[in-house]
């Protein structure tokens, strides 16, 4: 995960660099925009299929905690 993150830094400055020669504010601009939707994009098809559809015979009955449960639990936590 980490290389992959270093290495998408890397392609995007390079990329970027290339889009704004010669700069102008515009190209610049635009160029992030682009970045921006192809990060987008390639995150959103990160998410297909990530998790399966929830069912009801997935959680007994007695998994199913209230909020007020829930609350009490993390702030026991935090203690």
């Amino acid at each position: 995960m980490w290389f992959m993150m270093i290495v998408s830094v890397i392609v995007t400055a390079i990329s970027i660099g290339r889009m704004v020669e010669p700069y102008t504010p515009e190209k610049l601009q635009t160029a992030f925009w682009i970045v921006g939707a192809a990060s987008l994009g390639m995150g959103l098809i990160g998410l297909i299929r990530l998790e399966s559809r929830f069912r009801d015979e997935m959680l007994a009955p007695s998994e199913n905690y209230s909020f007020r449960e829930m609350l009490a639990a993390i702030l026991k936590a935090l203690r």
